[in-house]
């Protein structure tokens, strides 16, 4: 028996299956040459299921206390308005960072959506192409908090959920991990041996493929100088 979550489950604005939204955007915060990260944009991927840290701000313990509405918590899913529109990725636990300007972390309401299950729908093209076409800016796309309404999230079953979600996870962690592993593999073992073989054919440098392996001073073979005298001869 086939399911399709798109057609066979109802669907519900992604807002009210919320029950918080990590929102600091609006002024810029002042940075450090230490302390907490502050991460951007840049930072966050659809191919990674956590944050990815390049090109990193830091700031002051005080800042971190002081400046912010509020911080992510584990398991929340940070979500990208401005730059990269509809980039998502979880919050890993312990959070040892800060966001800012154009993101923002949204906190799946557990008793209605299972937080892993929202990131692979948001992940999905139906819900991509929905940001895409939501956007606003010619230069730099924008998707505006208020068109938060318009996603609509198909929500089955918890049992189903689960299932998604955490299938979803156990893929994506294998795959960063493979191509953890590739990147700190020696290089390929066939490539070593035409190497090493491409090796052993170049002839040494004291011998001469003219004349049988000897090597003559101008002059002192004769026979080889008739020889390539002439291009009939040769």
């Amino acid at each position: 028996m086939k399911f399709n979550i798109w057609k066979d489950c109802p669907k519900v604005p992604i807002t009210e299956l919320l029950s918080f939204i990590v929102d600091n955007r609006g002024k810029t915060v002042p940075t450090a040459d230490d302390g907490w990260k502050l991460i951007a944009t840049n930072c966050v991927t659809n191919n990674t299921l956590f944050p990815v840290y390049e090109k990193v701000r830091y700031l002051t313990q005080e800042t971190y206390e002081t400046w912010f509405r509020a911080h992510p918590i584990p398991g929340d899913i940070l979500f990208v308005n401005k730059g990269t529109p509809g980039r998502v990725c979880l919050v890993p636990d312990p959070v040892d960072f800060c966001i800012a300007q154009d993101m923002i972390a949204l906190r799946a309401d557990d008793e209605k959506i299972y937080n892993k299950y929202l990131l692979a729908v948001l992940r999905s093209w139906k819900i991509q192409q929905q940001i895409y076409n939501t956007n606003v800016g010619d230069v730099i796309p924008h998707f505006k908090k208020q068109f938060m309404d318009q996603l609509l999230i198909p929500v089955p079953d918890r049992r189903i959920q689960e299932v998604i979600g955490n299938l979803y996870y156990e893929l994506s962690y294998k795959t960063e991990l493979n191509k953890k592993i590739n990147k700190n593999l020696p290089p390929h073992l066939c490539k070593a041996q035409i190497a090493a073989k491409q090796r052993r054919q170049i002839p040494k440098p004291d011998e001469c493929l003219h004349t049988d392996g000897k090597v003559s001073i101008r002059g002192g073979n004769k026979e080889t100088a008739q020889r390539f005298s002439s291009p009939l001869a040769a």
